[in-house]
C-alpha cells in the first residue's frame, strides 16, 4: 500500500490532515480568483489517501482522471457504467467525485450510484463505498452501512410520499458523513478535516470555448439555442434531425454580453445510412467541426467521435487534455451502413456541494 499514516501533531511544520479538527461545509469555495488554474485532464497523481482511493476504483473497473487543479486542491474525477440493456445507449452510470489537497489529503467527494437490474441503488451506493473509501478508511465501514441499512429499509421517497426525505449526518476519526433520501439517486457526501474554503479549482478553458463563441457555427448548421445561452441547443425539424446539444455553464442566464464558459457538454449523434459519412462529422451538424471545443483539442476529440461511430467500440478517456466518453449501442446491427449513433460527453463541470 502506498499511504503513510500521518498523526495530528507538529513535526516541526503545521500539517493539516483529516481527523484532526471537525469538518465543515465550504460555503464559498469558489470565490476566489484563479490561483494557478488548470482544466487539462491528466491521471491521477500518486499522492495521498486520494490515490488509494482512486486505486481501488480502478480496480473495481473506474476510469479516472484529474480533471482540474490549482496551486492549492485538485478535483478527481470517476465514472463507471453497466452496460445497457438491448438497443438503449445510455446505461446506469456511477460517479464519484472529489476534492483533494495537492498532497492527496481528501477534503470532500460525493457519489452518484445508480443500480441497475436487481441491484437497487442503495446496494449500489454500499459497493461503490467498499469499492473506495472504506476500502482505505475499513473502521468507518460499520457505521457507514448500518446509516445505509436503515435508510434503505424506511419508506420509498416518492412525490405522494407523506413522509420527507429522510437524512443522516454523522461523523468518525476520518470524515464527516451525510447519506440521505434523495430523489434519482441515495444522496451521499463526505467531508474531511482538510477541506479549505476559497479554494476550489473551477477552470475549463484549456478545453472548452464559450457559448458566445461556438454560437454562430451552431446556428449555421441549424441548431436553435434558447435566449442568453440557456441549455440545449436543438438541431431543427427541417434538417430531419433530432440533435440535441445539452451543456454546463457557470452562469447560464447571464446576458449575451458576458460570454458563457462552457464546462461540459451531452450530445447524441444520431448517425445515418451514408456510408460517406463514417469518416467526418460535417454531414452531422458541424461543418466545421465541434465549435466548443479549444482548437488543439478538437481534431483528436472529433477523430475518436467518428472511430467510435465507425467501430461501435465506445470510449471513455483523456483526449488531448479533455475529458470524453463516447458511448455505442450495446447491440450493434450485423449488417449496416454509414456511421453508428453515439452519446458523447465532453468535460466534467466543478463540484456542487451535495445538500
Amino acid at each position: 500500500m502506498r499511504a503513510v499514516r500521518v498523526l495530528c501533531m507538529a513535526v516541526g511544520v503545521m500539517l493539516v490532515a483529516t481527523g484532526c479538527s471537525k469538518p465543515f461545509v465550504p460555503a464559498h469555495p469558489f470565490d476566489h480568483d484563479l490561483k494557478g488554474e488548470s482544466s487539462v485532464a491528466v491521471p491521477v497523481p500518486d499522492r495521498g489517501d486520494v490515490a488509494l482511493v482512486v486505486s481501488t476504483l480502478e480496480d473495481a473497473g473506474f476510469f479516472c482522471a484529474q480533471v482540474r487543479a490549482n496551486d492549492v486542491a485538485a478535483q478527481i474525477w470517476c465514472r463507471a457504467s453497466v452496460a445497457p440493456v438491448d438497443d438503449e445507449i445510455e446505461s446506469s452510470v456511477t460517479v464519484v467525485n472529489m476534492v483533494s489537497s495537492r498532497a492527496g489529503a481528501i477534503q470532500y467527494a460525493d457519489i452518484s450510484a445508480r443500480g441497475s437490474g436487481s441491484q437497487s441503488d442503495w446496494d449500489r451506493l454500499s459497493d461503490v463505498l467498499n469499492e473506495s473509501f472504506l476500502a482505505v478508511w475499513p473502521s468507518d465501514s460499520s457505521k457507514v452501512q448500518v446509516v445505509i441499512a436503515g435508510l434503505e429499509r424506511g419508506p420509498g421517497f416518492f412525490p405522494d410520499d407523506p413522509h420527507p426525505p429522510r437524512t443522516k449526518t454523522f461523523s468518525t476519526k476520518n470524515a464527516g458523513y451525510l447519506i440521505a433520501e434523495g430523489g434519482l439517486v441515495p444522496k451521499f457526501r463526505l467531508i474531511t478535516s482538510a477541506v479549505q474554503d476559497y479554494s476550489w479549482p473551477y477552470d475549463a478553458s484549456d478545453y472548452a470555448t464559450t457559448m458566445t463563441a461556438a454560437g454562430p457555427d451552431l446556428a449555421e448548421a441549424g441548431y436553435e439555442c434558447f435566449p442568453n445561452w440557456t441549455s440545449p441547443c436543438r438541431r431543427g425539424v427541417e434538417q430531419g434531425s433530432n440533435q440535441e446539444i445539452r451543456y454546463t455553464t457557470p452562469n447560464p442566464n447571464v446576458s449575451l454580453d458576458n460570454p458563457d464558459q462552457i464546462l461540459s457538454l451531452e450530445m447524441l449523434n444520431p448517425g445515418t445510412r451514408r456510408d460517406a459519412d463514417r469518416e467526418s462529422l460535417p454531414s452531422l451538424g458541424f461543418p466545421r467541426g465541434l465549435p466548443f471545443l479549444v482548437s488543439a483539442a478538437r481534431a483528436p476529440v472529433e477523430a475518436q467521435i467518428v472511430q467510435t461511430q465507425r467501430t461501435g467500440e465506445s470510449f471513455i478517456g483523456i483526449i488531448a487534455g479533455t475529458i470524453l466518453i463516447v458511448e455505442a449501442p450495446h447491440n450493434k446491427p450485423k449488417i449496416r451502413s454509414g456511421p453508428l449513433p453515439v452519446n458523447v460527453t465532453i468535460g466534467v463541470p466543478p463540484i456542487r456541494i451535495v445538500q
